[in-house]
């Protein structure tokens, strides 16, 4: 649960329930982050056949697992949805079986098999570990007020912080709790904010009026971190960690009239040397939220009012991504592990989500001509809704005008927040300059198109015609051939008496390397002979076709 807009400066109790009576206004907006662009649309929900609704609530938190299929959203003073289709279709889940409460805080695990979700009076901690069908409630600490949550890589370490300052720990879930916050515990540390690192060693802690405290050893010991050199207590409601927990993002409130006196830090060492987050322009500092990736490099950080900011580049350059709504007050945050998804809570707003379809991050792109062929290699770090890959190539750099031909399509893995490896090989190429471009096609049929790159082809030295590959064959064979100057061509197939059966080629072709296929499906097994002119050479070879 992260702070909505409440006047600091008055009695601290007073605050708080103001604080609550405020949350019970917040809504709820969906996006998803990927390099291209950012722009909004909002998110219809089926109400029943033709009757399409804005999808709204008292959204107060939210998660997103790993890879942005399964997400989860709470209302306070209402109810949990899931979906697991990438927040295509929400379906409200019961940890209790009841279907209001007041929804703090969730988290779940990198696949999103374990999830947790905490609620405030009547406090309670549910966890699922199958995507949200069953779950179990827990209350380690005989509380009514829990406020933040978190969960390791692979589910088997949660941890959960309760209004009053306790933090506690589960690693068999949620069957036996230890308490990991007895080192630094004072009356005054509730509201926390928590993350932790993938492996659950590391954890930061931040207290609203409080400190901020990181530990190394699951919660064994702590240590107090001081950004900035900061010795006084602050409201911090924006802590993030990356998967190694050596990248840690903690801001907090303003607490003046002006709201200009919070501040938001990074460190990129795990703790041992911050440095303050500073965007050009903005003058405001209600910090909020933070959120990153996996890795650390994106990281999407609220400021109450102003809206989103993100970085790629592990916090060294910002750029707002307030584009599609203007309603500023967000209030709830999470972005996906991969980096390609996102959702965020809106003071008084609806659901939306960006208008993107191509979320491919392409990574390297070569191209290398061994033994008379191009070997076209690329790498893609994430895909969403990958269709696949065109191959396009054009042999003239000479002249842009000429038409970029289709020479093979490669399938996409669809989605993945792993790195994906991809070759195309092509033998059609003639001597000099060829540029290709990768044409990426999404599963809408959306596409976009990659960088150009060229390579050199020599012409061949001599006339060559190649041994067919595979041989013998059934029904379909490979012939290559190479001419070292512009030539006609002609390419014929022969049964064993001499009969021709096909004609494979018979055009002018310019000086370089080829190959052609032969499909045999309408002929019977025997021995073949395929034979080659081109100007004044001749050729003739042996060929089994076995069915």
């Amino acid at each position: 649960m992260l702070k909505s807009h409440s006047d600091y400066k008055s009695n601290k109790n007073k605050n708080y329930y103001f604080y609550l009576l405020l949350i019970s206004l917040l809504s709820l907006t969906v996006v998803q982050i990927n390099a291209q662009t950012y722009d909004w649309i909002q998110l219809i929900q089926s109400a029943g056949p033709g009757i399409p609704e804005v999808f709204a609530g008292n959204w107060n938190t939210s998660s997103i697992n790993s890879t942005g299929q399964y997400w989860l959203a709470g209302q306070y003073g209402g109810r949990l949805y899931l979906t697991t289709d990438y927040a295509s279709i929400w379906l409200e889940t019961k940890p209790d079986g009841n279907t209001n409460k007041n929804w703090v805080a969730t988290a779940m695990s990198a696949d999103g098999s374990v999830i947790s979700a905490l609620s405030y009076k009547p406090g309670n901690c549910y966890i699922s570990t199958d995507y949200g069908a069953t779950w179990n409630g827990y209350n380690p600490a005989y509380d009514d007020s829990y406020y933040s949550t978190a969960v390791s890589s692979d589910g088997t370490i949660i941890i959960a912080a309760t209004g009053t300052g306790y933090l506690f720990r589960t690693t068999d879930y949620g069957a036996n709790w230890t308490d990991i916050s007895a080192s630094y515990y004072a009356s005054n540390h509730y509201r926390q904010k928590v993350a932790m690192s993938a492996d659950g060693s590391k954890i930061i802690a931040g207290i609203y009026t409080g400190r901020l405290y990181l530990s190394s050893n699951s919660g064994s010991n702590w240590t107090e971190v001081r950004p900035g050199g900061l010795d006084t207590d602050h409201n911090w409601y924006a802590v993030s960690m990356s998967a190694d927990g050596n990248v840690i993002v903690a801001g907090y409130a303003a607490t003046d009239v002006g709201w200009t006196n919070g501040k938001i830090y990074i460190s990129r060492n795990a703790g041992a040397a911050w440095s303050e987050i500073i965007i050009p322009g903005l003058f405001t500092y209600y910090w909020n939220g933070a959120n990153m990736s996996s890795n650390g490099a994106a990281i999407l950080i609220v400021n109450y009012g102003k809206g989103l900011y993100l970085s790629t580049d592990s916090g060294y350059n910002w750029v707002a991504k307030n584009s599609g709504y203007s309603n500023y007050n967000i209030t709830t945050a999470a972005m996906s592990g991969d980096a390609t998804q996102a959702i965020f809570g809106i003071y008084g707003a609806s659901l939306y989500k960006n208008t993107s379809s191509l979320p491919v991050e392409l990574t390297s792109f070569t191209a290398n001509i061994p033994d008379n062929k191009v070997m076209l290699r690329w790498t893609t770090a994430t895909e969403v809704n990958n269709y696949g890959f065109e191959v396009e190539r054009n042999p003239s750099p000479a002249n842009p005008a000429q038409q970029w031909e289709t020479v093979g399509f490669v399938p996409g893995h669809g989605n993945s927040n792993s790195p994906k490896s991809y070759e195309f090989i092509d033998t059609q190429i003639t001597a000099g300059i060829l540029r290709y471009r990768l044409k990426q096609i999404d599963n809408d049929g959306s596409f976009d198109y990659s960088d150009e790159i060229e390579v050199r082809a020599t012409a061949p030295e001599t006339f060559r015609l190649e041994q067919n590959y595979p041989n013998p064959f059934n029904p379909t064979t490979q012939i290559s051939f190479s001419i070292p100057s512009d030539s006609q061509v002609e390419i014929k197939i022969f049964n064993s008496l001499g009969l021709e059966v096909a004609t494979l080629v018979n055009e002018i072709k310019e000086a370089g390397h080829y190959s052609v296929n032969f499909n045999a499906v309408g002929l019977s097994s025997g021995i073949y002979f395929y034979q080659i002119r081109a100007g004044n050479f001749k050729r003739v070879r042996k060929m089994m076709l076995v069915k």
